[in-house]
């Protein structure tokens, strides 16, 4: 449903642009075919938004990148999974100077991570409905991010601070943000 262009386009540069109607269409959608609590529904909408993203980065590695420097095989280029419009709309967003920019600073900031995940292509909703299971209760970030990375004393050392840190706020005032 999340790569379905016709259902959710693709002429939005992000998903928070998504008109909101969309998003709760999608919710009601999740709720009526499932069995999920209402506390669900922030997942929910990020694994359709990693879906919804993903979509789009393969519709661009396997029909933009190999043709982006022969603009007549661009003109003529068709997909069937995506209405004409919607292509024809991509191909001109992803051919700006400043779209082509960005990527080129997201590739660059990638790069310059320092605790990479080690869940491949796992998403980290499987992580989080993983962790549910197991404590019975949803994951703070702090234990996601505890749960998706490699132990080394570096990331060892990163979540002790963190930890520290939590451990300072009084229990009531912390959030689900601050964990």
């Amino acid at each position: 449903m999340a790569r379905n262009a016709y259902i959710f386009p693709l002429i939005y540069t992000s998903f928070d642009c998504m008109p909101q109607f969309l998003l709760d269409d999608l919710w009601s959608e999740a709720k009526e075919n499932t069995t999920l609590p209402e506390e669900a529904k922030s997942y929910v909408l990020e694994d359709f938004n990693e879906k919804w993203k993903q979509g789009k980065y393969e519709l661009k590695k396997k029909y933009f990148r190999p043709y982006q420097n022969d603009p007549e095989k661009l003109k003529e280029l068709t997909v069937d999974l995506v209405p004409l419009e919607q292509f024809k709309y991509l191909v001109d967003y992803w051919k700006l100077v400043e779209t082509q920019e960005e990527a080129e600073r997201n590739t660059q900031n990638i790069a310059q991570h320092k605790f990479h995940h080690n869940l491949g292509r796992t998403p980290i909703l499987e992580l989080k409905k993983k962790v549910l299971l197991i404590e019975g209760k949803f994951p703070s970030r702090i234990d996601i991010f505890c749960e998706s990375r490699p132990v080394t004393p570096e990331t060892s050392n990163l979540i002790k601070q963190m930890r520290e840190s939590i451990s300072r706020v009084p229990e009531a005032e912390r959030t689900a943000e601050l964990e």
